[in-house]
């Protein structure tokens, strides 16, 4: 029987800067089965103040922009 490949899961948030949904994505990304999913953290701009944080918990990350402002 093969084994059952993972779910890949991708969070997008604008940054990591401090804020609510940022802390909540990120308590819920370093909580998942590593076993069963695959997650992944995309931020449009990078922000830093959750950084080290997601950085020691393993999730792979990519940052679209390192600018200030989002925008086409």
């Amino acid at each position: 029987m093969a084994a059952a490949r993972k779910l890949r899961l991708a969070v997008l948030l604008e940054d990591l800067d401090f804020g609510g949904t940022q802390r909540y994505a990120t308590h819920l990304l370093k909580g998942l089965d590593r076993g069963l999913i695959e997650p992944e953290l995309w931020t449009l701009r990078g922000g830093r103040d959750f950084l080290g944080e997601m950085q020691a918990s393993g999730v792979p990350m990519r940052h679209m922009s390192h600018s200030r402002k989002v925008g086409p």
